[in-house]
């Protein structure tokens, strides 16, 4: 796959989803412990909703772009990234910046987590859970986070208020 120089992301204006729009600006570059992500998914936690609505500034170094959460494929790797391949899907907990085309995601710190197909999806939960999110499995779906709230089901509550 060959990389051009810009991407898509969706940009805002203090205020509603109204003000969110599409802008293009420049491909996210990773540095040594980064992967670059081209982005298949995005979540929607309440910071994205509070930054949007002017609340939350992102913290010092982190993207302007809105999104905390990210999954799709890796298509470039930092000079020292050794446990994760150019083509592996993940999902990553990033710095913002997931409302894109492309992301970049630290993997030091086990932010960006390979998606395997069988065990490896509850093996994905076992490690989001262990990062302190929130992740229910049901049958194929799994859910990491959620915008708030919870449901009932055979006699249990999940609670999805949490987000990674």
């Amino acid at each position: 796959m060959t990389l051009t120089a810009t991407m898509n992301f969706i940009a805002h204006t203090e205020g509603g989803p109204d003000g969110m729009r599409i802008a293009t600006g420049p491909l996210p570059v990773p540095a040594a412990d980064e992967v670059l992500i081209r982005v298949q998914a995005v979540g929607v936690n309440r910071p994205d909703v509070l930054q949007r609505q002017g609340s939350y500034n992102p913290p010092p170094g982190a993207s302007p772009v809105l999104g905390l959460e990210a999954s799709g494929e890796v298509v470039a790797i930092g000079a020292d990234v050794t446990k994760i391949a150019v083509g592996e899907r993940v999902c990553a907990l990033t710095n913002g910046g997931a409302y894109a085309e492309y992301v970049v995601a630290q993997t030091l710190d086990a932010d960006v987590i390979v998606i395997g197909s069988g065990i490896g999806g509850l093996v994905t939960a076992t490690q989001l859970a262990a990062k302190g999110a929130s992740v229910i499995v049901l049958e194929r779906y799994l859910i990491a986070g959620g915008s708030g709230g919870y449901f009932e089901r055979n006699g249990y509550r999940f609670d999805v208020g949490a987000s990674m």
